[in-house]
């Protein structure tokens, strides 16, 4: 499941820039009772983008900036529950890397649905899909039985 975290140059610590990654993967299997699944963990991936303030945009204003993406299929975040409780770990995750005063409400986090199809035809990563009280895994057009 791609994670895509964009900040502005110097929102993060240096330290914080290496961390952020693995502890929003970590917070993704977490909601989902997945940690330390041999399965699911290496197909967790994801990119940091730093970008200059002055290309950073919040209400028309050039500010400081956190976005955080997963792009996931739908059933990524089942409920309500699911998916707010990935929004609270992730915000609180770039409060506690963070450098200097960037405010919460300043910390984006958004589930982008894609097609499943998209998944398999562009060889990204793997996603659950659940099939009445089966789940499947598919991987590249590959049906994994769990």
């Amino acid at each position: 499941m791609p994670i895509s975290v964009q900040v502005t140059t110097g929102l993060l610590t240096i330290d914080g820039e290496r961390e952020v990654l693995p502890l929003v993967a970590d917070a993704l299997l977490r909601v989902h009772g997945l940690t330390g699944n041999k399965f699911m963990t290496p197909n967790v991936v994801g990119h940091l983008v730093v970008s200059p303030e002055a290309h950073s945009y919040v209400g028309g204003q050039q500010q400081s900036l956190a976005v955080i993406e997963v792009k996931v299929p739908s059933v990524t975040f089942p409920n309500a529950e699911v998916k707010q409780a990935f929004v609270s770990e992730a915000t609180d995750i770039i409060d506690r890397l963070k450098q200097g005063q960037h405010p919460r409400e300043r910390t984006y986090v958004n589930g982008k649905p894609i097609q499943e199809s998209a998944l398999c035809s562009n060889q990204i990563t793997c996603f659950l899909r659940r099939n009445a009280s089966r789940r499947w895994i598919f991987i590249r057009n590959v049906v994994w039985d769990v």
